[in-house]
């Protein structure tokens, strides 16, 4: 990458020192003829310009996450480039072909000139990169900008383009202040995008960006306070295309964009504040231009600026819109995150974790309430043969079977079954007595021997499963923990007794 950059400077010098070279040289030769003169400045002024579109496309093509960026600014460019064209073509048609001068095609140059900014203030206007930016703030931003360009094209020439009503252009002075204005407005807004930049390549953008305005405004600006007066073309018209050169130069210099380089950084406060407030930069500058024009064409003026208001009102509402979808899709995401976190992966009944949660809960309404409330706890008998004689697929299996088979004998929708651990099962069955537990427990064990799942033991040729059930009424001086152990003691008894059987803990007739 440095052996490139190297390379594309070399390059970049060579293309910069050779036509400046060049310039000044057909400059001299035709510093006797006023056409001749001004038909090279104009060459190169579109050469220039060209050049520069040139190597806009190509960072354009080599962007990771600037494209927006760089095909605006070039966009802008090949504009000037149009209309330069279109001047020289104007230039040409009067003076030599001595055509009159076509007025549509003179306010359409006009147009056009001023149109070559709309692309920069849009880019100034865009959000930090990471940001949403859909194609419909893009529309919005582009009339935006048309519409500002056309009230400073009505406020320096008095008149509405199109019309058949002779141009009153404002004074040089005048001009030359909007243009040097701004150029220094442009100027400082880029330097703060510069500063505000969340990644390495936007403020290796923007600090290009803010360089090209100061020197190609500061030496065009230069150039119509020295020489706007002039009446044939002279060196001082070099100021026009040494600025696009240097610019083709730091285009070619600039760093490639990387992957790593376009990785957002958290913005500081005031880049924070920058960042939220340069998309209603453009709607300021509209309904500000807009007030400004209310003072020579009233109805135009408050048309735009009700124009911009409706325009920000949309921009709102589009706004409002993403920000409700992407909070419902975060609340989507977090409680998809939350089931899953609650939900034994491999039976897709409630984790440890779930279980640990409800039954705190549960203790805690039993309390308020002082309804009874009954736990289970079980395991599949011989669980450990199943595994050592027919492997460890199939224990998985058998777990995912038998956890489905209790799940389907739970009486309510509030009962919770969770996968206590390895194979073992606990359920919480809220407002339900030691009989309601029993039969609810009973119903269990010959589902699961229904099941038929082959595991030749002691107990019989299909797995079965052991039950303890705790049952706790209120008041009483238990604990929850307590209820617990109650509930694994019954179950340890069943498996004493036997396997495939119910065992009730002693707590459970306690008051």
């Amino acid at each position: 990458m440095f052996r490139s950059a190297t390379r594309n400077l070399r390059l970049s010098l060579l293309i910069c020192f050779g036509l400046t070279a060049v310039e000044a040289t057909a400059l001299s030769l035709t510093r006797h003829s006023v056409v001749a003169g001004w038909m090279v400045d104009f060459f190169f002024l579109i050469l220039t310009r060209a050049l520069l579109t040139t190597a806009y496309v190509w960072r354009a093509m080599k962007a990771v996450s600037l494209r927006t960026h760089w095909t605006l600014i070039g966009s802008g460019m090949l504009l000037e480039v149009i209309a330069l064209s279109m001047e020289a073509w104007l230039f040409y048609n009067s003076t030599v072909l001595h055509n009159s001068l076509n007025v549509a095609s003179d306010y359409a140059n006009l147009m056009l000139s001023f149109g070559t900014g709309v692309p920069i203030i849009i880019l100034l206007a865009l959000p930090s990169s990471g940001k949403q930016y859909s194609r419909a703030f893009f529309w919005i931003d582009m009339v935006q900008a048309i519409l500002w360009g056309y009230i400073v094209y009505l406020k320096l020439f008095g008149v509405i383009p199109f019309t058949h009503t002779a141009i009153h252009p404002a004074s040089n002075e005048t001009q030359i202040i909007f243009n040097v204005t701004t150029s220094v407005a442009m100027i400082i807004v880029a330097f703060f995008r510069f500063t505000s930049a969340t990644t390495i390549d936007e403020k290796n953008f923007f600090r290009f960006l803010t360089i090209f305005l100061v020197i190609s405004d500061g030496m065009l600006n230069l150039h119509d306070i020295v020489a706007g007066g002039f009446t044939t073309a002279s060196y001082y018209d070099l100021l026009g295309t040494i600025p696009i050169l240097i610019s083709v130069m730091l285009v070619l210099a600039l760093p490639y964009e990387t992957p790593e380089g376009s990785i957002p950084k958290p913005p500081g406060k005031i880049a924070e504040i920058l960042n939220i407030g340069c998309p209603s930069l453009l709607t300021l500058m509209l309904m500000g231009a807009g007030v400004d024009a209310m003072t020579r064409f009233f109805n135009f003026g408050l048309g735009v600026v009700a124009i911009g208001f409706t325009l920000y009102l949309i921009r709102s509402v589009i706004i409002q819109r993403n920000l409700e979808r992407s909070e419902r899709s975060l609340k989507e995401a977090r409680d998809e995150l939350e089931a899953i976190s609650l939900t034994d992966a491999l039976t897709g009944v409630a984790n440890r974790r779930c279980f640990d949660d409800t039954f705190v809960a549960e203790w805690s309404r039993a309390v308020r309430t002082r309804n009874p409330l009954s736990l289970l706890i079980m395991d599949i008998d011989h669980f450990k043969h199943l595994n050592d004689t027919q492997g460890h697929q199939a224990g998985d299996d058998c777990i995912a079977m038998v956890a489905k088979a209790i799940h389907g004998c739970l009486p309510r929708s509030g009962d919770l079954l969770a996968r206590y651990g390895g194979e073992e099962f606990c359920v919480i069955l809220p407002t339900t007595d030691s009989t309601g537990a029993q039969i609810v427990s009973t119903k269990m064990c010959e589902t699961v021997i229904s099941l038929a799942i082959p595991n030749e033991t002691s107990v019989g040729p299909h797995v079965s499963i052991s039950v303890g059930i705790a049952t706790c009424y209120f008041p009483t001086h238990l604990t929850s923990h307590q209820l617990l152990e109650a509930a694994d003691k019954a179950l340890y008894r069943a498996k004493k007794n036997g396997r495939n059987r119910v065992e009730v803990a002693l707590t459970s007739v306690l008051l």
